[in-house]
């Protein structure tokens, strides 16, 4: 049985979930209180956790994969994988915070 490819099918829900999560967290933060379906406490609540059990899992995902002593192959999936947490690591990044803290910003 091939355990990396069901954690990369794993890892492929999460992703599918956060990007989910994330459009419904920009609907409920613009739509009136009283057309929410969803509380948006609770939406953000699941979100951190989706997000953290996603970071966790990465995190196995790169040791497994790096781990100096018993080397692994890189498959297509894998590749992909580690591609599209590269692209939500920058979406997901406060770049307000970042930009807004930046002296050299500031200086302009």
């Amino acid at each position: 049985m091939n355990y990396e490819y069901d954690f990369e099918i794993i890892l492929l829900i999460l992703k599918i979930a956060i990007i989910v999560l994330w459009i419904l967290d920009i609907y409920l933060k613009y739509t009136p209180p009283e057309y929410r379906f969803l509380d948006i406490t609770k939406e953000r609540f699941w979100a951190e956790r989706v997000s953290f059990l996603f970071d966790i899992l990465i995190a196995c995902l790169l040791i497994y994969l790096f781990d100096p002593f018993n080397p692994h192959p890189l498959t297509k999936m894998t590749k992909l994988t580690l591609f599209l947490v590269g692209i939500m690591t920058i979406l997901r990044a406060n770049w307000s915070k970042f930009i807004g803290d930046s002296p050299l910003i500031k200086l302009l």
